[in-house]
């Protein structure tokens, strides 16, 4: 599990967490074959800092991809 508490930003605890679907063209090359990506969101409910962690599965068709490079 990611750490996700307290929030970077204002340093709160309330934060809330959910899965969802990823839009392809926010993370290409990041789905299988027939599987789309998902990634986990992060909401602080006190200053509203908003964060996507993209699931173990999507991160490593990623590491496969030719077109993201490293930084």
């Amino acid at each position: 599990m990611k750490k996700i508490a307290p929030c970077p930003n204002c340093e709160s605890t309330e934060q809330r967490l959910t899965t969802t679907g990823v839009p392809p063209a926010m993370l290409p090359d990041a789905s299988g074959w027939l599987a789309s990506p998902t990634w986990d969101v992060v909401v602080c409910l006190e200053c509203g800092l908003t964060r996507y962690f993209a699931s173990s599965d999507a991160l490593d068709n990623i590491r496969k991809s030719v077109d993201w490079h490293r930084t």
